[in-house]
């Protein structure tokens, strides 16, 4: 079992084999599970030698025992886990050449080392000590991630927010904290939505920090906004009954006799009001579009050390930046044909990659959402070609900071060419910064959006456009 754990070591995304591996290869070998065609091309091995591979392997060890833990919400044993972990994170991350060496590998490559492990292992760490309510060793945890930037630097958007929450709540230091903000809203490793974030809580203190503290921040830093959306509210009899979930407890409607989420329930009410199509699939929808219209840029472009094994799912570079800069002028290429070509001749592409790869296993490519190349094409015709080309774009360009975000429900109508996209809150949801920038994003390429409150029957209204169901 060790060894095909080994075997699958650059899966990089979730993988029949990996889940069950004797019975993944057992369909694998009857042909049940299929992989991407890709061209395996590398030119140097993930590990320099058999001691650096145990160092790997112990790392990995600790990081599985910690994520175990923590989900069974053992959080004495995660800090065990942390405390036993963190001498060996301290001496990696003081070991400037090691530190040098690692830091010349690309993003994808670090995750292959045990620097990159252990530093999964002190954020699970910390997130125990929040829990112990161990606050200051938590802050002292997050200075130290913040302090290096070459393991998990995805993650330093995350560690900012943690850490200024915090100082703010816990240690009430504002000024400490908004110097801090400062510093992660300049930080160019700070994905967008950390950035808006941070934007929004250093807005909301400016005005109880000291004057020279405020001196420091520029009106840019704290005016970055976006897009305020449509907002309708629909109305429906609240079920007395919560339903448990991944995320929590499901506030649920009664919706023909039966209890439904708000979801459920704004996607009935908008296919009744002229959408002969929808699903609540959030990204999925439109990430397959995006595998759909580049699955050669994916899968065929001939880059070094991004597919090391036939069995893949995707190139390891996905979700890291090196997949735009490495495949610019095939992505470019990609983007002006999109653009300058017409809505069927996409669609045209896109049912021919439908036709010759459905049912691959695939991270880019929700096969079961498109049951059919008239579905397919039915919603590719909804659209325009630079509203197709702007898509693919952001994907291409930091597929990792997209996945999350978009908005729950994609409906269209075929015949009209009638396009929406809906984000359902139920009572006292409010949007992320992740939804908010996809909404942004949406509204910028002029796509039809807008949020929809589900709330129930008699209470206050919270927009002027108003709908029962």
């Amino acid at each position: 079992m060790r060894v095909l754990s080994l075997f699958q070591l650059t899966a990089g995304f979730s993988s029949p084999i990996g889940e069950n591996p004797i019975f993944g290869l057992l369909q694998l070998n009857m042909g049940v599970v299929k992989f991407p065609v890709c061209e395996v091309l590398f030119d140097h091995s993930l590990f320099s030698s058999l001691d650096e591979l145990k160092r790997f392997e112990i790392a990995r060890g600790m990081l599985e025992d910690a994520n175990l833990s923590f989900e069974e919400r053992r959080f004495p044993d995660v800090k065990s886990i942390y405390l036993k972990a963190l001498p060996a994170w301290e001496t990696i991350v003081e070991d400037k050449g090691l530190t040098a060496k690692i830091s010349s590998l690309p993003p994808y490559q670090r995750k292959f080392s045990s620097g990159y492990l252990y530093t999964k292992v002190m954020e699970r760490g910390l997130e125990a000590l929040e829990r112990l309510d161990e606050k200051s060793d938590a802050i002292n945890g997050y200075m130290q991630l913040l302090e290096q930037t070459t393991y998990v630097p995805h993650h330093r958007g995350d560690w900012f927010n943690r850490l200024t929450i915090l100082l703010i709540r816990v240690d009430k230091r504002l000024d400490a904290a908004a110097k801090l903000l400062l510093r992660g809203i300049r930080d160019h490793l700070v994905r967008p939505q950390h950035r808006l974030e941070l934007c929004d809580r250093l807005r909301r203190i400016s005005n109880r920090l000291t004057a020279p503290t405020r001196k420091q921040i520029t009106c840019q830093e704290t005016s970055w906004t976006v897009r305020e959306p449509v907002v309708v509210e629909i109305r429906g009899k609240l079920c007395p009954t919560e339903q448990s979930g991944r995320s929590g407890f499901h506030v649920m409607f009664m919706q023909q006799d039966s209890a439904s989420r708000v979801e459920e329930l704004a996607l009935t009410h908008y296919l009744e009001a002229g959408f002969s199509q929808g699903v609540h699939a959030e990204g999925s929808l439109f990430t397959s579009l995006f595998g759909l219209l580049c699955w050669d840029i994916i899968y065929e472009q001939p880059i070094a050390n991004v597919f090391r094994s036939k069995y893949q799912t995707a190139p390891l570079d996905l979700t890291c930046p090196t997949f735009h800069t490495s495949r610019k002028a095939a992505i470019e290429a990609k983007i002006e044909t999109i653009t300058g070509q017409s809505i069927a001749d996409s669609a045209a592409a896109c049912l021919a990659v439908w036709n010759q790869q459905n049912g691959v296993h695939t991270p880019v490519v929700s096969w079961d959402l498109i049951p059919s190349c008239e579905y397919l094409s039915g919603l590719l015709h909804c659209f325009q070609p630079r509203q197709l080309g702007r898509i693919v774009h952001r994907y291409a360009n930091d597929f990792a900071a997209v996945r999350a975000g978009f908005p729950d429900l994609t409906l269209w109508n075929p015949v009209t060419k009638a396009l929406k996209v809906v984000e359902v809150k139920g009572p006292n949801d409010r949007l992320s910064h992740k939804q908010s920038i996809w909404i942004d994003f949406l509204m910028d390429i002029g796509v039809d959006v807008e949020v929809c409150h589900v709330v129930a029957s008699g209470a206050k209204r919270k927009s002027s456009v108003l709908e029962d169901v």
